[in-house]
C-alpha cells in the first residue's frame, strides 16, 4: 500500500515537471505569438481611451512582451517584425 502510494506521488510529481516544463518553454519562443499578443495590447490601448489604470496594466505587458522579444534570435526576431507588421496592415 505505502509502495502504490509513493508510486503514485512520483508519477503526480513527474506529471506536474513535465506540463510546467511544456507551458515554460513555450512562452516567448514563438516569435508569431508574441506578435499577435503585441497586436492584441494595441489594440486594447486604443480601445482604453482615458482609463489610465487599465493603461498601465497594458504597458506593463507591452513592456513584458517586449523583453521577450529582445531574448528572441535575430532570426526569430525578423519573423516577430514580419508578423507584425502583416497584422497591423502594413
Amino acid at each position: 500500500m505505502k509502495k502504490n502510494r509513493i508510486f503514485l506521488w512520483g508519477m503526480a510529481a513527474l506529471v506536474l515537471a513535465l506540463s510546467c516544463a511544456l507551458v515554460l518553454g513555450s512562452c516567448g519562443a514563438n516569435p508569431k505569438g508574441l506578435a499577435k499578443q503585441s497586436y492584441e495590447v494595441t489594440q486594447q490601448a486604443l480601445q482604453a481611451g482615458t482609463d489610465l489604470n487599465k493603461a498601465a496594466a497594458l504597458q506593463k505587458k507591452a513592456a513584458d512582451i517586449a523583453e521577450k522579444v529582445q531574448k528572441l534570435s535575430p532570426a526569430d526576431q525578423a519573423v516577430y517584425t514580419q508578423e507584425l507588421a502583416r497584422l497591423m496592415g502594413f
